[in-house]
């Protein structure tokens, strides 16, 4: 515990570049299915302070065209409308049983519901369900490098 910044957050796997780029804002995020069932709840996040946040996520055991209908209906609320970059958990036993050969893959999946937006994109992170998980606090504020895959938190978590 420190009033230091944390800085860098080292990966345990191999994370991955879904979409080039840098951002900066604050942390905002959850698991995908809690996010998706507080909309339009009290307990939803203002769409204000979606503004220039990195939006995370992850989830686990859910079929394919589950997480394709939650990834729109973040986007027909407008929060990808805000965000400046997205992080992504290791995806969890996803998948498509009834229509598996029809489903596109998780990646093409995510890639094809944020088309329209450029804001960078980096997966397989080490937070969700089933992986070591590292500290994304959410309301402080960090820096995301998707062409290098490297994460800081550029605040502490404590008060002095």
């Amino acid at each position: 515990m420190s009033s230091k910044p944390i800085g860098e957050l080292k990966a345990i796997t191999e994370w991955e570049c879904w979409r080039q780029g840098k951002a900066e804002g604050k942390l905002i995020g959850g698991n995908l299915n809690v996010l998706c069932l507080l909309m339009g709840t009290p307990y939803f996040p203002n769409l204000s302070e979606f503004n220039g946040a990195i939006l995370f996520w992850e989830d686990i055991c859910k079929e394919l065209h589950v997480i394709d209908q939650m990834l729109y209906k973040l986007r027909l609320a407008g929060v990808f409308d805000r965000i400046s970059g997205m992080l992504i958990g290791v995806p969890t036993e996803f998948e498509e049983k009834e229509y598996a050969e029809l489903a596109p893959c998780f990646k093409d999946l995510v890639l094809a519901s944020v088309e329209k937006y450029d804001f960078p994109i980096i997966s397989n992170m080490d937070f969700g369900h089933s992986t070591l998980n590292m500290p994304l606090i959410i309301g402080l504020n960090a820096k995301m490098d998707a062409d290098n895959t490297t994460l800081y938190i550029t605040e502490s978590a404590c008060i002095d």
